[in-house]
């Protein structure tokens, strides 16, 4: 492949012979790895890649320069994310997971490479296979595995069973989980309950849930919140991206980043609370971005558990002021291996999406389309998050069998109404084709009742997204239609 570029730089500074074979090379194994079914082959699938990312460098690099690996990764990367453009015409069979599936693999690498992860908690496999493997046998065992038999529960009037039945599975993990944990504080291990879990993944209610069950188990026990989210930089030293939407120029402000927190304060403030000690924790306001009023006096009294809630709370670097023995760390994502009418796998991230949908316009403010145009930062952001998933103490299964004919009745309309405006801006595409994916997804799917919706009980994990929890003041309306 023509290029003027002659030369590279590798990770030790060495400057080697470009050879643009080890770039189709590395895109063929990660097609290989991510696509059962390749819409080509994958020797074509990744020539075409390969050409696109070669002329696509060769843009970039002034004449002379020798790209460091960091930068041709950085290009295949925003080549992989290009194809999502194309839609039907795309090279991948499965687009999306392929450019996740390398950016994943290649963020644990780096992991490994500087100390924050383990060799052996590295895998290629960013998936908690065996939490499918039991999801797969519930959902058998409770004929709901497809969309097919999903809908035959909402047209059945005994949904309440399936309900039910998901709610105590969920509740029942949950509890599993509390008993580790209980039996680390009692041991006097535990000092701080780390939670995590990628966007949308019910961290706030599986967290007071778990509190009380702990705390209803052991009354003396008495556990702590540290508001991570205050100590957010301000706006000014965010990322930001500005689209063309309609002919207005709109800027999308990224928080999915470790960087975006002051984490040296962060680590500075978890010494002091550690040593009993009086911190200042700061507000930050979300409307001005900026940090402002007065900040708040934070400690542990004796016994008491501190407990952190945050996205990139597994990230060692956000946390490293408390020794690792003395942190219980637990990962949660809402998993699905329900199957659509045509065999498809539901995408794991399309369920976050729509709770966060929900969510972001009752409690934050942000419009349906927003969250949409946001969200492939979010997908980016958890590059820092996901590798990190087999080095937690425990793995929480936070999904809902029975929740996506419950999404669908919040989402339809207004997912409808707004793809024509995703269509004709193709700085969208990718909210776009998320956008059509859900919409297919929900074609074949019943819509829930507003019956049905009042028997989601009021500690569900879900009614942290559509309203009415218990541990929540916000009530969502039901009859968006």
């Amino acid at each position: 492949m023509a290029t003027h570029i002659s030369h590279v730089t590798k990770r030790d500074g060495q400057t080697v012979p470009f050879d643009s074979s080890k770039i189709k090379d590395a895109i063929k194994r990660a097609i290989v790895a991510t696509e059962p079914k390749p819409k080509m082959d994958p020797e074509r699938e990744a020539e075409r890649f390969t050409g696109e990312v070669v002329t696509e460098l060769g843009k970039r690099c002034i004449p002379g320069e020798a790209p460091h690996i960091e930068k041709i990764q950085d290009v295949l990367l925003d080549m992989l994310h290009a194809d999502i453009a194309r839609g039907s015409e795309s090279y991948s069979s499965i687009p999306e997971s392929l450019w996740m599936s390398y950016m994943l693999y290649r963020e644990g690498h780096t992991m490994v490479r500087n100390g924050y992860l383990k060799q052996e908690h590295f895998r290629r496999n960013t998936k908690p296979v065996h939490k499918l493997k039991e999801l797969k046998e519930w959902n058998a065992k409770h004929r709901c595995d497809t969309m097919y038999a999903l809908n035959d529960w909402f047209s059945d009037t005994h949904v309440d069973l399936l309900i039910n039945e998901s709610e105590a599975r969920s509740t029942a993990q949950l509890l599993e989980m509390a008993a580790d944990l209980g039996k680390g504080i009692k041991e006097g291990r535990i000092k701080a309950v780390i939670v995590t879990g990628p966007s949308s993944s019910g961290k706030t209610t599986t967290c007071r849930k778990a509190l009380r069950s702990l705390t209803a188990s052991d009354p003396i026990l008495k556990v702590k919140a540290l508001e991570v989210d205050n100590y957010f930089k301000s706006h000014d030293h965010h990322e930001k991206l500005v689209y063309n939407v309609d002919g207005k120029q709109i800027t999308d402000i990224n928080f999915e980043l470790p960087k975006s927190y002051d984490i040296a304060l962060i680590n500075e403030h978890l010494e002091s609370i550690m040593k009993g000690e009086t911190v200042q924790v700061p507000h930050y306001n979300f409307s001005t971005g900026k940090r402002d009023g007065e900040p708040k006096p934070f400690r542990l009294e004796p016994g008491e558990i501190l407990l952190i809630d945050s996205l990139h709370a597994l990230s060692p670097q956000l946390t490293e002021a408390i020794p690792m023995e003395n942190k219980f760390r637990l990962y949660l994502e809402p998993l699905s291996v329900l199957s659509d009418n045509y065999g498809n796998p539901v995408f794991l991230t399309d369920i976050r999406l729509l709770r966060r949908m929900i969510r972001d316009v009752h409690s934050r403010g942000y419009p349906t389309e927003a969250t949409l145009w946001h969200w492939h930062l979010v997908r980016k952001g958890e590059r820092f998050i996901i590798p990190y998933l087999h080095s937690a103490d425990y793995i929480l299964d936070s999904g809902l069998p029975y929740e996506l004919p419950i999404l669908k009745h919040f989402l339809e309309k207004s997912i409808s109404d707004l793809l024509p405006m995703f269509e004709r801006n193709p700085d969208l595409y990718d909210g776009r084709e998320r956008a059509r994916r859900v919409m297919r997804m929900f074609s074949q799917l019943k819509e829930a009742t507003v019956e049905q919706i009042a028997l989601v009980p009021r500690d569900s994990i879900l009614r942290e997204f559509i309203g009415g929890s218990e541990f929540f003041d916000f009530v969502q309306k039901t009859d968006q239609k």
